[in-house]
């Protein structure tokens, strides 16, 4: 019969060993974490993670889940993907410019857009401009919008060309900085523009960028 004594050679009864304990002990480690999928264990990828339940190699503990951590990590945050959701920064008014610093991050193929109001002042020639510093050379753009009136007879400066925005506005284009040279808005109009700088690569890069613009 199953579970009964035996007798040895020697004539002794060795009794059965008692059965395993199978339950949990206190001190067991907490149950996985569970998603709509099943189970995701602690630690691996897109599974929480905390104090004393670290994440697998590679992987970051970020607000309590274990990612892998991006790529190309970005200064900025902000979309600015296109002249939509292009960031706003400080007006300015003619001869004045204004200096960003190192303000944003390319993962190439990669395009930041920024926007600004700039002011004409008596007798400045009113420039819109803009210059990107980055470890590679990458392209800027300036696109101008008359706050009143129509933008025309626009040029570039040298090493800048004429292009339009994919919004229609006229601008230049240029290795590292770009610059309108001059541009009407109608007669008798001031020359006040609201101007769109786009800073972009179409290579595979993960660069920082510095940005200055001006009017």
């Amino acid at each position: 019969m199953s579970g009964s004594a035996t007798t040895t050679a020697d004539g002794n009864t060795d009794d059965p060993p008692p059965p395993a304990d199978t339950s949990a002990g206190e001190d067991d480690p907490p149950p996985p974490a569970t998603t709509d999928d099943g189970e995701c264990p602690y630690g691996t990828e897109g599974c929480l993670c905390d104090v004393g339940a670290t994440c697998d190699e590679g992987l970051e503990c970020i607000e309590g889940t274990c990612v892998a951590p991006p790529a190309c990590p970005q200064l900025d945050v902000d979309p600015r993907a296109d002249e939509d959701s292009a960031t706003m920064v400080d007006e300015v008014t003619c001869g004045n410019g204004n200096d960003l610093g190192v303000v944003g991050t390319l993962a190439g193929p990669d395009t930041d857009w920024y926007t600004f109001l700039g002011n004409e002042v008596m007798f400045c020639p009113e420039q819109p401009a803009a210059t990107a510093a980055a470890d590679v050379t990458v392209q800027v753009c300036v696109f101008i919008e008359c706050v009143e009136g129509d933008a025309d007879n626009v040029s570039c400066a040298d090493e800048s060309s004429a292009a339009d925005s994919s919004g229609g506005r006229p601008g230049c284009c240029g290795d590292n900085q770009a610059q309108v040279a001059n541009y009407d808005c109608g007669m008798f109009q001031p020359r006040n523009v609201n101007a769109w700088v786009s800073v972009g690569t179409t290579e595979e890069v993960c660069v920082d960028y510095a940005l200055s613009y001006a009017i």
